[in-house]
């Protein structure tokens, strides 16, 4: 009875152990895809790699970028606000009409609007941790604090781009409260950083025709 629990334990947790190291590998794969596709500029490969959440939000994105006044407009956190006024800044309504989160997402990825130095640096993790159907990927750099977050769906895990944006709206509003400035001069400056374009303050208040 004895050999038997232990021989059942060794398989146990060799089970246990063979599953995250297939995860691990998977993950690694993963980002790989999608940084090969940042780098490259392959907007449709790198849309593969992001989870439905991402996904969703971008969806929610090229929708607002429509139909949302000024009163919803004011609503939004930092980012969703950046996004959408600089997709209208470079976008006539007509275009953006045409347009859903894929676009927009691959869009982005294709001129560049995201930003490759992270990637570029990374060619790994040193370290991935799986908790169920969530993980985090590690660097040696910063072994404390995760790099990038992945969520399991099916088989496969993708991409978990939506955490990094609730780190990233955190960061803006911290920016905007060192400089002493209000929120739309703040936005008009990234705007003038980001594009080529003039910002025309009917931007705020919906897509330009």
């Amino acid at each position: 009875m004895k050999q038997l629990l232990t021989i059942f334990l060794l398989i146990f947790f060799f089970s246990i152990s063979y599953a995250n190291t297939g995860d691990e590998a998977k993950i690694q794969q993963t980002y790989k895809k999608y940084r090969s596709a940042l780098l490259s500029n392959n907007g449709l490969s790198a849309w593969q790699e992001i989870d439905k959440r991402t996904q969703d939000y971008y969806h929610d994105i090229a929708k607002d970028c429509i139909s949302l006044n000024r009163k919803d407009f004011d609503r939004l956190d930092l980012i969703s606000k950046i996004l959408i006024l600089r997709i209208r800044l470079e976008y006539r309504a007509e275009q953006l009409k045409k347009m859903d989160g894929e676009d927009i997402f691959t869009v982005g990825v294709n001129k560049g609007w995201i930003n490759k130095s992270s990637v570029q640096a990374i060619e790994h993790f040193s370290k991935v941790i799986v908790n169920q159907n969530m993980a985090q990927g590690f660097i040696e750099q910063n072994p404390n604090f995760p790099t990038l977050y992945f969520t399991k769906e099916g088989i496969y895990w993708k991409i978990s781009l939506w955490k990094h944006l609730e780190m990233g709206n955190m960061v803006l509003k911290q920016d905007i409260q060192n400089k002493k400035m209000s929120e739309n001069e703040f936005l008009s400056i990234i705007l003038g950083q980001l594009s080529k374009y003039k910002v025309d303050n009917q931007i705020f208040d919906g897509p330009i025709k």
